[in-house]
C-alpha cells in the first residue's frame, strides 16, 4: 500500500443523507452503514433534498478534511456543487468534480479500458432517429442504455436487443428505453455489445438473465474489497492471477475511490462491464461492516497480522472460551479453521468429503512456523 494510503485512511471522514423527514437521523437505506462507519469514522449528515434546491444543511458530527460520501447519485452538476458547498466548510471529497464525472459516465472512463469491456457507441441526442444512425454498421446483440443506468430488469422492453440489424425491434426497445428514462435520462443513449456471459440463471422478480458478476471497490489504486454481485452466499470465484489483473487495472484508475463491476464471459475470462463512482455504488452483497472494516484495515499496516491472531486467540482461552477463527486465502477455493484448546491448538480444511485433515500443535507459534495442509506455513502465507 502507498504511503498516501496510509496517510489518507485513517483521517477519512464519512458523509451521508439525512432522513428526508428528519435532518438529525440518517436517510433508513443506509442507517447500516451510518452505524458501521460510525464505529472507527467521524460521520456527518447533510439534507439532499436541500442540496438539490441549493442549500447545504449539515448535522452529525463536525467534520473536516478528507470525507467519503455514501448516498444517493448525483448528476456531476449536482455534485460539484456539492463538492463547492462543502469545500467552503473545510470538508474535501475524495474525489473532484472531474473525477466524478469521469467515472459516473461512461463515455469518461470508456476509452481508459477499451478493450476491456463491451464495444460501445453513443449519442449525445436524445432522438430516435439520431440514436438509430449508430445502428447503420453494427451486427448481433446489443445492449441500450444512458451515460450511468440501463433498464435491465425490464430486459426485454427497454434494454436488450437481439438483432440491431432488425430495425422494428431495435426502434421498439430504444424508444421505450429513451420514454421510460423521461427526465433521469443521463447524459444520452448508449448502444453497447451484448457479451456472452456465464450465467447463473434468471433474476427472482424481473426474469432477466443474470452471470457471475463481481463489483470490486477501488481505493487509491487499490482494491479495498470485492464480493459476489448478484450470489450472497457463494464463494468469490476469482483466481490469483486475475486478481493481478483487477490490480493492474485498478493502478489505472485516476480517481481515488471507484467501482468496477466485472462479468465473467463464457470463454471463463473477465470482462468490465461497468465503472462507476465509489461515492454513490451500492454495497450489493458485501456486509456494510466488513466494508468499513476494509478502511481500517487500509489504515494500519494488518490489524488481522498473525500476531494479533495469536494474541486474540490467547486472550478468548484465557477467560475460558474456545475460539474459532476461519480463514481463507486468496486463490485458494478452500477454506481453514483455528480453533484454541486450554492446552494446545489445532488447524484444519473444512467441508472436504476426504476429511477435514485436522492437526494438533503445542502452541500457537508451533503452529504458525510448521509447513501444515495444502502447503500452508502461516508465517511464510499470511499477508
Amino acid at each position: 500500500m502507498s504511503k498516501e494510503n496510509l496517510e489518507t485512511a485513517p483521517n477519512l471522514n464519512f458523509i451521508f443523507c439525512s432522513h428526508p423527514l428528519d435532518k438529525k437521523k440518517v436517510d433508513e437505506d443506509y442507517f447500516e452503514e451510518y452505524q458501521a462507519a460510525g464505529l472507527n469514522h467521524a460521520c456527518a449528515l447533510f439534507s439532499y433534498e436541500d442540496l438539490e434546491r441549493g442549500k447545504m444543511s449539515l448535522s452529525g458530527e463536525d467534520i473536516k478534511g478528507i470525507t467519503i460520501y455514501r448516498g444517493w447519485m448525483m448528476s456531476p452538476h449536482m455534485y460539484e456543487n456539492f463538492y463547492n458547498m462543502l469545500l467552503e466548510r473545510g470538508i474535501q471529497l475524495i474525489n473532484s468534480p472531474k473525477e466524478y464525472a469521469k467515472y459516473h459516465l461512461l463515455p469518461g472512463w470508456y476509452k481508459d479500458f477499451e478493450g476491456f469491456t463491451p464495444f460501445s457507441v453513443w449519442s449525445e441526442s436524445k432522438n430516435i432517429d439520431n440514436v438509430l444512425k449508430l445502428t447503420e454498421n453494427l451486427e448481433g446483440a446489443f445492449i441500450v442504455k444512458d451515460y450511468v443506468k440501463s433498464r435491465k430488469h425490464e430486459w426485454y422492453d427497454a434494454c436488450f436487443i437481439k438483432d440491431i440489424k432488425d430495425k422494428e425491434d431495435a426502434t421498439r426497445v430504444i424508444e421505450n428505453f429513451i420514454t421510460r428514462q423521461g427526465e433521469n435520462l443521463e447524459g444520452g443513449v448508449v448502444l453497447r455489445k451484448f457479451e456472452s456471459l456465464k450465467s447463473i440463471g434468471n433474476h427472482k422478480d424481473s426474469g432477466m438473465p443474470i452471470s457471475e458478476e463481481y463489483r470490486i471497490f477501488i481505493f487509491k489504486g487499490k482494491i479495498l474489497i470485492a464480493d459476489n454481485y448478484w450470489n450472497k452466499d457463494k464463494e468469490v470465484n476469482i483466481s490469483e492471477d486475475e486478481y493481478v489483473w483487477i490490480e493492474s487495472i485498478a493502478s489505472k484508475v485516476e480517481s481515488g475511490f471507484v467501482t468496477v463491476d466485472l462479468a465473467r464471459k463464457a470463454d471463463g475470462s473477465l470482462i468490465i462491464m461497468e465503472m462507476g463512482d465509489g461515492q454513490v455504488s451500492g454495497l450489493q452483497q458485501i456486509e456494510a461492516y466488513e466494508f468499513y472494516r476494509g478502511f481500517q484495515n487500509q489504515s494500519k499496516e494488518n490489524i488481522y497480522s498473525i500476531d494479533y491472531v495469536k494474541n486474540t486467540l490467547r486472550e478468548l482461552v484465557e477467560i475460558g472460551m474456545e475460539p474459532k477463527l476461519t480463514i481463507c486465502f486468496r486463490g485458494n477455493k478452500s477454506e481453514y479453521m483455528i480453533i484454541g484448546y486450554e492446552d494446545h491448538v489445532s488447524f484444519q480444511r473444512c467441508g472436504y468429503y476426504d476429511g477435514s485433515g485436522e492437526i494438533d500443535y503445542k502452541t500457537l507459534e508451533e503452529l504458525s512456523e510448521a509447513e501444515i495442509i495444502d502447503d500452508i506455513c502461516l508465517k511464510r502465507d499470511w499477508e
